[in-house]
Formats: C-alpha cells, structure tokens, sequence
C-alpha cells in the first residue's frame, strides 16, 4: 500500500519549493546588480585619494540615475566623504564618458556630463574632509 500524500500538502510543497528557488534567484541576482553598478574608480596623483561612483539604485530608464560618489582617504583607511549626484543619461548606462576629474593640489573638480551636453560640477577640498 502506497503512502499518498493529500493533495492540498502537494500544492504546499510545490509553492515552498517555488519560493525558495525565487528567493534564491533574488538574493543571487541582487549580488551580480550590485556587483555590476559600479561607474568609475580613479586615484589621485599623489596616491593620497581614490574616487569611486556606483548607481545604488541601478540605471534609471527613465529621467536621471541617481550615483553615489565616495571619496577614501588612503592614509586614514576610511571613506571622508559621500555624495549622490543625478545624471542624465537617456536610460543608458554611464560610461567613461559622462565624468571628469580634475585633480589639483587643494582640491578636485568632479564634472558629470549629461546626455545633451551640460554638465555639472562639484569642487571638493582635501582640507574640508
């Protein structure tokens, strides 16, 4: 004599094993999106400071895509400053391109570039961070 379990415990197994491979594919995929997000990494001249960007959000399809710009201070090992800037991309995802760092001895001008052209900018002193 089989041992056959209900129907209704059958639909249940089914739909716990349906949510475990999701939430699998969720937690797998959210690791390769964040992985994937990064926009630039640069360090200045002096070796002093690095600056990267990442889109936490991803890439909007639609208006701006928000970036998050950090700046690590090597000699102190920590993170001195993070902003978000938006950039406007026409839902493609920003190249080398939309960005532009120009590294003085005081300071560094962070320029994003718009799709159509304009730009914005943003002075940062190393004496402010």
């Amino acid at each position: 004599m089989k041992n056959k379990l209900p129907r209704k415990y059958k639909v249940i197994i089914i739909f716990q094993f349906v949510m475990i491979v999701f939430l699998f594919y969720c937690l797998i995929s959210n690791y390769f999106i964040e992985s994937d997000d990064k926009w630039f990494k640069e360090d200045s001249p002096d070796k002093k400071y690095s600056i990267s960007a990442y889109f936490p959000n991803g890439v909007s399809t639609f208006g701006l895509t928000k970036a998050r710009v950090r700046i690590y201070n090597k000699e102190l090992k920590s993170y001195s400053c993070y902003f978000y800037i938006d950039i406007d991309s026409k839902g493609s995802r920003p190249n080398k391109d939309n960005y532009n760092l120009e590294w003085h001895e005081d300071y560094v001008i962070i320029t994003t570039i718009n799709s159509n052209g304009k730009s914005n900018s943003v002075r940062v002193y190393w004496e402010d961070l």
